[in-house]
Formats: C-alpha cells, sequence, structure tokens
C-alpha cells in the first residue's frame, strides 16, 4: 500500500489487438502444423523415408510450440496494461532476455518431442488388408448409414506426450512471468494456477488427439476444412490455457524496480511484440511454403523411381505401390456396415 491508495495491487487490463494478433498467429501456427503432420504421414512414411518422416514430425511440433503456443503467450504477455490504482499511471514491463529465450527453446524442443512421440508409426510389416495394418479403430455408432473409425494411436506414447506438453506448457508460462521485469513484486494464487494447470492438460490432451486424427485424414476433399476447424479449436484451447493462467499473477507496486525478482538475473530488454509476431508470422508461411514443396518433390522422387523399379518380391509386396502410396492420401473408410 502506498500513499493515496487503499491497495498497491495493480489494476490489469488486456490489449484487444494483441489478444486477436496473437490469436491469429495461434491458429495459423496449429493450421502449419496440423498440414505439416498430414504431410508427412500420407506421403513419407514408408521405411525408406523414415528419416525425411521424422524431420517433418518434429518440425510440425516445432510449428505447435513455438508457434501456436510460445508465440501467442509472448504477445498475450504484451497485451497485459498494468496500471497504478489511483492515478492512472501505465507500468511499463520489459522481459529478462534468458528466461525469454530459454522458454522458446524449451517450447520447441517439448513440442517437437511430442509430436514425434505421438504421430503413428512408418512402415508395417502387415499383410495389407489383415487388422494389423489397419490404420483405423471402427466405433460402435454410425453417421448416415456409414461406421465412424479414428485413427490410431500408442496409448502409452499418447500419454507420455501429454504429460509432456502439460509439463512443458506449465513450465513455459510460468518462465514468462517470471521474466517479466518492472517496479513490482508478484504474488501467485495456487488454486488459479491449479486450474490452469488442469485445463492445459485437457487442452493438450485434445490437441494431440486431433492431430493425430487429421494426419489420418490426409488429402481427402475436405482435409482443409478439418485442419482448418482443428487449428481454430488448438488456438482457442492456448488462448483459454494462457488467459486463466495470467489471472493468477497480482502484481504489487512498489516503483522500485530492484524489489522484482530478475533485478539481479541478467539483462531485462524491452521486447516488442510486433517484431516477434513478424518474425514468426514469416516463419510460418515460410514452413507452410517450404514443406509442401519438398515433400511434393519427395513424392515425385520415389514416383519416379516405381516406373523403373522392378516386380515386388515377397518381402516388398506388405506395401502398395511406390506410386500409389506416394501420391494417394489416407483416407477414411466409408463402407456401411
Amino acid at each position: 500500500m502506498f500513499a493515496g491508495c487503499p491497495s498497491d495491487v495493480l489494476e490489469t487490463r488486456w490489449d484487444s489487438n494483441f489478444i486477436a494478433l496473437g490469436t491469429m498467429i495461434s491458429v495459423l501456427s496449429a493450421f502449419t502444423g496440423l498440414t505439416t503432420a498430414t504431410y508427412a504421414f500420407t506421403v513419407l512414411r514408408r521405411p525408406e523415408l523414415q528419416t525425411w518422416y521424422s524431420f517433418y514430425s518434429v518440425s510440425a511440433g516445432i510449428s505447435i510450440g513455438g508457434g501456436a503456443i510460445w508465440v501467442m503467450h509472448f504477445v498475450g504477455m504484451q497485451a497485459l496494461i498494468m496500471t497504478v490504482p489511483c492515478t492512472g499511471q501505465v507500468v511499463r514491463h520489459t522481459f529478462n532476455i534468458g528466461l525469454t529465450f530459454t522458454s522458446l527453446v524449451a517450447a520447441c524442443l517439448i513440442g517437437g518431442m511430442c509430436m514425434r512421440l505421438v504421430m503413428p508409426a512408418g512402415g508395417t510389416d502387415a499383410t495389407p488388408g489383415s487388422p494389423a495394418a489397419s490404420p483405423y479403430w471402427r466405433l460402435p455408432f454410425k453417421l448416415r448409414g456409414h461406421s465412424l473409425y479414428l485413427g490410431k494411436f500408442k496409448p502409452a506414447r499418447f500419454a507420455a506426450a501429454t504429460v509432456a506438453l502439460v509439463a512443458g506448457v506449465c513450465v513455459m508460462h510460468n518462465m514468462g512471468l517470471i521474466g517479466m521485469y518492472g517496479p513490482y513484486w508478484t504474488q501467485y494464487d495456487p488454486g488459479i494456477v491449479f486450474a490452469s494447470a488442469a485445463l492445459a492438460l485437457v487442452a493438450s490432451s485434445a490437441g494431440l488427439f486431433i492431430v493425430v486424427q487429421c494426419a489420418y485424414v490426409g488429402s481427402a476433399w475436405y482435409s482443409i476444412v478439418v485442419r482448418g476447424v482443428a487449428a481454430l479449436v488448438i488456438g482457442g484451447a492456448v488462448n483459454a490455457v494462457h488467459y486463466v493462467g495470467m489471472t493468477a499473477a497480482k502484481y504489487h507496486y512498489t516503483g522500485d524496480p530492484s524489489d522484482n525478482l530478475m533485478h539481479h538475473f541478467g539483462p531485462n530488454v524491452p521486447l516488442q511484440a510486433l517484431g516477434v509476431l513478424m518474425a514468426a508470422l514469416l516463419i510460418t508461411v515460410a514452413q507452410l511454403l517450404g514443406t509442401h514443396a519438398h515433400i511434393a518433390h519427395l513424392a515425385h522422387t520415389v514416383t519416379m523411381a516405381a516406373k523403373v523399379a522392378p516386380a515386388p518380391t515377397s518381402a516388398a509386396a506388405t506395401y502398395a505401390p511406390l506410386a500409389a502410396s506416394a501420391r494417394a492420401a489416407v483416407t477414411l473408410p466409408t463402407a456401411s456396415a
């Protein structure tokens, strides 16, 4: 408490423009990650292309972890406006460069690792047409006379990826809060912190499940619609986790930056949200276009190799023809029960 005011807790509000910009980059990055995962699953899931399949699976995770989550988080932090009660004076905050950079690296690494864990495995040794080779589970109900299917994933790997992603999101978010530097000290509400972690658990499991199902849709005519809707869902979930978590913090104004936890821990700089946003936008668009071009090139290379390849042996007969597997997407079955 300080002279003339009943409380030393700074008043907080959020700039709607930054909220909109953060949401936009989150949705676009999620769409890029989903598209990368879908292209990789559709074209590269062959034994001879496993290195590229792993690379693009991790790339999809980095897009979601670094773009959809971290950039949205950073822009959301810039959306926070703090004012001194009674006077209305705006309190500026900067960011600890060490913690901010570490949180970015952590988000990218966790995102890449989780995506590699949850993405379906590559080639299979099962005979085509056998239950072991089927990439789908049949659900016990129908829609317009057609059985519904879900893409398979390994529950243990899915659970590990979910736990890792929740831990990564929580650590990254709280590193961001701690890394904010200004003339105040910060108090946290444990109940809200726990609620935001629980929300992150729901959002992470749902998000990873969505990624797997989008990959199985492949290049069906409705694939881009599915990925667009899924990106909106993921972007909305990321925003919900972020802003619920932000409400856990109360900022007690002192007027002296030395009272801040980050005062003695490296340089603090006024990073500009718009600069970070523009860099993220350029990287996201480049990744989307570059991924499409390179995977199309790999598909073309495999197709050309198929034209001069000898007749498949019994060992190679477990896979579809090269040209078909390179060009055809994994589409959902529509056979009536």
